[in-house]
């Protein structure tokens, strides 16, 4: 009735009282004139207020029609501009009076959806539910295929779950259904029902409050009952099957009737976790392959029983109590109900098994997204992330430019040793550069966004993949940052792929320097947590895992691009998970070492928070430039040390946000967050999280330290850069003639972005690859080849080899690409690289005289084009035998000489544009080259120009400081000196 008034009473009020308040024509001007003098009438006044009231009446009445049709299609209204508030009480007066007058809609019940079998067997969070009043299993059971053919939602047997504190729609949608984008369908399930403390849900509540009691899905697929056993058994793999099929008529034999896809998708996870390691891809499976089928439900001798770990210890601090760690039981009992939840991915769909001698002749495939396949398979990092990688290909890199300003002219650094070459090719597989800049943007935005909000939220945890950024916020803040989308009710920021920026200045302060990696919740992402967000850690569990873990999180702290001002305190053996000889990491054997430093530094830090009014550390990087000032601190120990000093550092963590951590190994701190890895997961369970633990081996740890000191070790015997060519050109023009390149119709580049220039059709990534390493190493045994470009193991190399030269073949023409008919594949002559004309020029031109020896060297430097031997980071997984082989050091290494050579004949014949042209040609391959950077600040200063002479000098250092590198060359130095000074030096 009230709704009725408020519609109804304003217009006729208006009408009846005031009539038309617009003018029935338009005033002359001597009509405004007289107006404006003798002031502003009474009767404008009230009409200009009765168009202000039909204005308003007019938002009420749109109100009203969007709220009445979102109500009576049970969805969510969209928000409209206008009076703040109008809406929202529209909207509850709407919902009132439906359900008073006997419930003008029905309230949605989701339909259940099947679950779509995924590759990553993860066991899911539970939730602790409330049954509604007992049903008999076989009553549930048809209640919920009625719920599934489109019966009410009265039919259908519901759970109740307790909200808890700082729960959310996103958060219990997580643990119940594995997907938190599915949070709409828990809370339609409410619509209608009224809390304990009287309020309603409707379809647009956003919060959940302390103490509801909301119904939740018993389940979307039949569950197993406890009497249906399912034998074990080993099949024989033929033609045609596929891991899905097998599992399904192996599952509904043994339960004597048809599986819903949800218990499908369950067992399939099994079988597969059951085959591996030896399995490798599940959906490529052979003819006359055993596989086994696990049994269910079989009774088992106490050592063939999984039991939950007796070294987890109870949740400590403020846990939610609503969440359990994950368990390995497959048996529900009345209290606890195990959802079935839909794997996060979903796996190309099970193909038949085709004859090998078939698949030789098959038609193309696609090469590139088989690689993307085997990228995911666990190497020597295990399930260890981009950061890691990316941290220990900046460290071998920052490494390696050291040892260059140190080797005399000319010196080739040695290789590797052999047995660290599976290590390298891990890092650079894993090394995603792209995605590690999309994080650093990710986190500095949020800590913007914060800092101009002056909000208290904090970062907690970040998913990416190379689809989306998922940033978990300690507490909801709307609206997200411009590109950005919020989810669960503000929870989460969501950046998608389509807004990844392009380009990332890398020129700022990371905002959140102890970001580490967790593990993997799916093929396609990494989980991170912010170490200073929670303050105080302990992890538990398996005492092999736990170390493996805590090893990854130091290494990674060691490294990691975003960790440069951090510092990590090791105090005790940490379950033999402490490392020695990492940048960054400090051992100490007792907790008396570095108790006070530790303490002092927690109470500095949080007195120059409190100057600034600084909420959080994060939000100080981002708003100050004392960076320094709030420099991150991470105590690692294995053991709760009894020290005042230590309560006090604990409860000054406890108190407020500051950056200092503690990580306590094995530990039971108060307050602290648990982290539990066990059985290959881990789980925090105050966060309602699981994913696949990242750990690292011991013997892994010994190597990564050893690649790293081989990287700036100086070996005592040194191999010369090559002065020839390895094949001369054909039909060597005389000494005194210019020189002439061969002729050739397909060029091959690598002195800049690898490419194929000549090709009738562009060629993909992996078509590439294959191909300049054909080039370069011609003629070249196919074995080796698969060992270069496939470098993890798999069956079908060969074959994958054999069809990608056939499709290359076509683009390049049968003569320059034919058959290996020795078993060794090799170009033809119209084939060349852009290294082997280099090097024929710079080979000639040894000869020449010193005229047409700077036209010759000319030539080869106009065919460095940028960086030597660079591909897009997608495209790395193709390319690392680049790496391997050395090929970036030691052909820099020649392009650097000969720049270095042209420019010096350059000045010594007065040329001074010549010399820069020359030197900046060499820097352009390697930017932080000392010796060219010391000829071209010497030809810019015989040309007069010394501002010049200042930006070389200041380029050089941004070079090295973008490798982390603060040492410059002394020579450099002394020579810069003298040159700014005015001393004309001699230019040879």
């Amino acid at each position: 009735m009230f709704l009725i008034v408020l519609l109804l009473g304003p217009p006729a009020g208006l009408v009846t009282f005031v009539g038309w308040p617009l003018p029935e024509s338009i005033p002359s001007l001597t009509a405004i004139t007289e107006g404006a003098r003798s002031g502003v009438p009474d009767e404008v006044l009230i009409n200009t207020l009765a168009i202000l009231g039909w204005l308003a009446w007019m938002q009420l009445a749109l109100t009203v029609i969007i709220e009445a049709v979102a109500v009576l299609r049970n969805v969510s209204a969209p928000a409209l501009p206008g009076l703040p508030g109008v809406q929202f009480g529209t909207g509850r007066l709407l919902v009132t009076a439906a359900l008073l007058l006997g419930g003008l809609t029905n309230r949605s019940t989701p339909t259940p959806l099947a679950a779509v079998p995924g590759p990553t067997a993860v066991e899911p969070i539970a939730l602790v539910f409330e049954p509604e009043p007992a049903q008999s299993p076989a009553t549930t059971a048809t209640a919920h295929r009625a719920a599934s053919s489109g019966a009410t939602s009265e039919k259908v047997s519901q759970h109740t779950y307790e909200v808890q504190r700082h729960d959310s729609w996103w958060g219990v949608a997580e643990a119940l259904f594995g997907d938190g984008t599915r949070w709409r369908e828990l809370r339609d399930l409410n619509v209608g029902r009224a809390m304990n403390d009287g309020y309603v849900i409707t379809g647009t509540t956003e919060a959940m409050n302390d103490g509801w009691t909301i119904w939740v899905p018993a389940g979307e697929g039949v569950p197993l009952g406890a009497s249906e056993i399912v034998p074990a058994e080993d099949v024989i793999v033929e033609r045609g099957d596929n891991l899905w099929d097998l599992s399904e008529e192996h599952l509904e034999a043994s339960i004597e009737r048809e599986a819903a896809d949800a218990e499908i998708a369950s067992y399939w996870q099994e079988v597969i976790s059951a085959n591996q390691p030896g399995l490798g891809d599940p959906n490529l499976i052979h003819p006359d392959q055993v596989v086994h089928l696990p049994g269910r439900g079989e009774p088992t001798s106490a050592a063939e029983t999984t039991a939950p770990s007796d070294d987890l210890p109870p949740r400590a601090g403020e846990q939610d109590p609503a969440i359990l760690p994950p368990t390995t039981s497959n048996t529900s009992t009345s209290s606890t109900t195990e959802p079935t939840v839909p794997p996060a991915t979903t796996p190309r769909a099970p193909g038949p098994v085709e004859n090998p001698a078939e698949e030789a002749t098959a038609g193309p495939h696609e090469p590139d997204q088989e690689e993307r396949v085997e990228a995911h398979t666990v190497g020597l990092l295990g399930t260890a992330g981009a950061l890691l990688a990316a941290g220990l290909a900046a460290a071998m890199a920052r490494r390696r430019r050291r040892r260059e300003i140190l080797l005399p002219p000319g010196a080739i650094a040695p290789d590797p040793p052999e047995q660290l070459d599976e290590l390298r090719a891990e890092i650079v597989r894993q090394a995603d550069l792209d995605l590690v800049d999309v994080l650093a943007h990710a986190t500095s935005t949020v800590a913007s966004e914060l800092a101009t909000r002056r909000s208290h939220a904090l970062l907690r945890i970040i998913q990416a993949s190379d689809e989306r950024i998922d940033v978990f916020l300690s507490e909801p803040l709307n609206p997200a940052p411009v590109g950005w989308r919020t989810d669960a009710s503000g929870n989460a920021w969501v950046l998608d792929a389509e807004h990844f920026p392009e380009m990332v200045d890398d020129a700022g302060t990371p905002t959140h320097p102890l970001l580490v990696s967790l593990g993997q919740p799916d093929a396609n992402g990494q989980l991170y947590i912010d170490l200073e967000a929670e303050g105080l850690v302990n992890v538990r569990g398996d005492d092999d895992e736990v170390a493996g873990f805590v090893r990854s999180m130091i290494h990674e702290l060691s490294v990691s691009p975003f960790a440069g001002t951090a510092t990590v305190f090791l105090v005790g053996d940490c379950h033999g998970s402490a490392t020695n000889d990492l940048d960054r990491v400090h051992r100490f054997g007792s907790w008396d070492r570095v108790a006070d430093t530790v303490l002092a530094w927690a109470h500095q830090t949080t007195d120059v928070l409190a100057a600034h009014r600084w909420p959080t550390p994060a939000i100080g990087r981002s708003d100050g430039d004392r960076s320094d000032d709030l420099a991150p601190m991470v105590v690692v120990l294995d053991g709760e040390p009894d020290d005042e000093r230590f309560a006090a550092l604990c409860t000054a963590i406890a108190d407020a946000i500051v950056p200092v951590v503690v990580v306590g190994v094995g530990t039971e701190i108060d307050a602290a967050t648990d982290v539990l890895v066990a059985d290959g997961h881990l789980s925090i369970p105050r966060l309602g999280l699981t994913c696949a633990a990242q750990t690292i081996s011991a013997e892994t740890a010994e190597q990564v330290v050893e690649l790293l000191d081989d990287s700036e070790r100086i070996p005592e015997q040194l191999e010369l850069v090559e002065e020839t060519a390895n094949e001369p050109p054909r039909e060597q023009p005389r000494v005194g003639e210019p020189y002439l390149d061969p002729p050739f119709d397909v060029l091959v580049r690598v002195l800049g972005e690898i490419e194929v220039l000549g090709a009738e059709h562009p060629l993909t990534p992996m078509q590439t690859s294959v191909f300049v390493y054909l080039a370069l190493h011609s003629p070249v045994a196919s074995e080796t080849i698969q060992d270069a470009i496939w470098t993890m193991p798999t069956e079908n190399r060969k074959k994958r080899l054999a069809n990608t030269i056939s499709e290359i073949r076509p683009s390049i023409g049968p003569d320059q690409l034919p058959p290996a008919s020795d078993g060794k594949y090799r170009v033809g002559p119209g084939v060349k690289t852009d290294l082997e004309l280099f090097e024929s020029r710079v080979t000639h031109a040894a000869e020449q005289p010193a005229e047409l020896a700077m036209e010759t060297l000319r030539g080869a430097l106009e065919l460095v084009s940028g960086p030597v031997f660079t591909y897009r980071n997608s495209d790395r997984t193709s390319y690392v035998w680049v790496d391997h082989e050395n090929w970036i050091s030691s052909t820099e290494l020649k392009v650097t000489c000969t720049a270095e050579r042209l420019a010096c004949l350059y000045l010594v014949a007065g040329d001074h544009d010549g010399a820069v042209w020359a030197a900046s040609v060499g820097l352009k391959a390697a930017p932080t080259h000392s010796r060219l950077t010391e000829v071209l600040m010497r030809a810019h200063h015989a040309a007069g120009d010394r501002r010049a002479i200042e930006q070389v000098f200041s380029s050089h250092v941004n070079a090295l400081q973008k490798l982390d590198i603060d040492e410059v060359d002394p020579a450099l130095l002394d020579t810069y000196d003298d040159l700014r000074g005015g001393r004309r030096t001699a230019a040879g």
